[in-house]
């Protein structure tokens, strides 16, 4: 069901415009592109953490038929998962805290720096969370 919100938002900002250069974009419409790709995100987030999670409640299910296989792992990857997937989409939007608006208001973008974190700050948890928790992670357990 993420995966549908996300797709209706996402495909609903590339009707105003999104995937084309800002030039060639109405300001109306531009707006408006950046602005439901922007609030994409979270669904964007949370449609694969459930799929992973998903996953590793199935293998509960497969591993609770082996009363020597330990279940604390799996428990403990999907609070990971929990955990880290649901940080960054707070990232995402506690970025600028009520200046929401500088990340997708043409008008608002020059006082980004003076409201908003920088942009290492995502940049950084995005890595973390993509390729140490979302990927290594559970790679490791399905070996």
């Amino acid at each position: 069901m993420l995966g549908f919100v996300h797709a209706v938002i996402v495909t609903q900002s590339i009707n105003h415009g999104l995937g084309r250069h800002m030039f060639n974009i109405p300001m109306v419409d531009l707006e408006i592109a950046l602005k439901m790709g922007f609030f994409s995100l979270a669904s964007g987030f949370l449609s694969p953490t459930a799929g992973r999670i998903a996953f590793l409640i199935f293998i509960l299910w497969v591993s609770g038929t082996d009363p020597a296989v330990k279940r604390w792992p799996i428990y403990a990857f999907i609070a990971v998962q929990l955990v880290v997937n649901l940080t960054s989409v707070i990232v995402a939007y506690a970025q600028c805290g009520d200046h929401l608006d500088s990340l997708y208001s043409i008008v608002q973008q020059a006082q980004m720096t003076k409201y908003c974190w920088s942009p290492y700050v995502q940049t950084d948890w995005g890595y973390f969370s993509g390729c140490t928790c979302n990927i290594y992670l559970l790679g490791r357990l399905t070996c």
